[in-house]
C-alpha cells in the first residue's frame, strides 16, 4: 500500500514538474507564444494538449481520493474484525493472533503476560443489568489502556466477556 502512495505521488511530481515546465516555456519564449496566438492549428493543438493535462491532473486527484477512501474503509474493517466492539481493546481473534505469533520460540526477554478477570462481573449484572456489566467492562478497559499507555508498546486484548489479555 505505501508502494501504491510512493508511485501516485512521483507521478503527481512529475506531472506538475512537466506542466510548469511547459507554461514557463511558452511564457518566456516570445516566438513560440506568437506561433500558438496567431496559427489556428497551433492553437487547438495546444488546447487540446492543455485539456489533456487538466484531465490527467483531474484523474490524479480522482485516484488520491478513491484511495484515501479505500484506506479509511480498510481501517474501519480491521476495526470491525480486530477489535472488540464493547470496549474498542483488541478482541479475542486478535488475541489469539498475537499469541499465536510466539508459538514455539523463545519469548523475547523484555516480555511479560498476564490475564486478569473481572470476577464481579455477575453481580454487576444482576444489581445493574446488562447495561451496567457492559459499562464495567468499557470502565476497566480503560483503566487498562490508560496504564499501559507509560509503557509504549503493550498489548491489550479482552480473551472473553470478562477475561482481558496484557
Amino acid at each position: 500500500m505505501k508502494k501504491f502512495e510512493l508511485i501516485k505521488s512521483i507521478q503527481l511530481v512529475i506531472y506538475l514538474a512537466l506542466t510548469i515546465l511547459a507554461l514557463v516555456t511558452i511564457l518566456r519564449d516570445d516566438a513560440l507564444y506568437q506561433s500558438i496566438a496567431s496559427d489556428p492549428h497551433i492553437r487547438l493543438l495546444s488546447f487540446i494538449l492543455w485539456l489533456a493535462l487538466g484531465l490527467a491532473f483531474l484523474f490524479m486527484f480522482f485516484d488520491f481520493g478513491s484511495w484515501t477512501g479505500l484506506k479509511r474503509e480498510n481501517n474501519e474493517l480491521d476495526q470491525a474484525v480486530y477489535a472488540d466492539t464493547l470496549t474498542g481493546v483488541a478482541n479475542r481473534y486478535s488475541c489469539d493472533a498475537y499469541i499465536g505469533q510466539y508459538l514455539n520460540q523463545p519469548l523475547p526477554s523484555d516480555m511479560g503476560c498476564i490475564t486478569l478477570d473481572l470476577t464481579n462481573l455477575r453481580e454487576i449484572n444482576e444489581a445493574a443489568g446488562h447495561s451496567g456489566g457492559d459499562a464495567a467492562i468499557r470502565a476497566f478497559s480503560d483503566i487498562l489502556l490508560e496504564a499501559a499507555g507509560s509503557f509504549g508498546d503493550c498489548f491489550i486484548g479482552r480473551n472473553g466477556g470478562n477475561k482481558f489479555l496484557v
